[in-house]
């Protein structure tokens, strides 16, 4: 990676979604916790929780959601491998308060429900609407 900046790639499975250049700083959630990509990073691959994608550039910044995925940072750039990215526009407050309490009744009574799926139903309503809260609080 350039000392300065770097380049980030969004690949969904329709193929190339983004890709951002001059990035000085991208962060997200991995499986292992919080990863804050300068230039420079280490070479690396982490495996993605529901996620903000926060990125900065030069010229700007891009903030996202990520349902999961896989990160991999080279030497020359970085490549978010995911299976759908929301913009800021895509995302539907109404929309993720009622996966949200659809989730939590689903934990509430698991009889017959798909624990593991409504857990991560949950922890990706729960990201969007934190997401959404950090975007009003600027």
């Amino acid at each position: 990676m350039d000392k300065k900046d770097y380049s980030l790639k969004i690949v969904t499975p329709q193929g190339l979604h983004s890709t951002f250049e001059k990035v000085t700083f991208c962060s997200v959630t991995s499986k292992t916790g919080e990863i804050g990509i300068y230039p420079g990073h280490s070479p690396s691959l982490f495996e993605l929780n529901p996620s903000q994608v926060n990125i900065t550039c030069n010229d700007g910044g891009s903030l996202m959601f990520v349902p999961s995925g896989i990160l991999h940072i080279s030497e020359e750039s970085v490549s978010l491998l995911v299976p759908y990215i929301e913009t800021m526009d895509d995302i539907s407050e109404k929309r993720a308060e009622e996966a949200r309490n659809k989730a939590v009744k689903r934990i509430a009574n698991p009889i017959g429900v798909d624990l593991l799926r409504a857990e991560q139903s949950l922890l990706r309503s729960q990201e969007r609407l934190f997401l959404l809260s950090q975007t009003k609080k600027n």
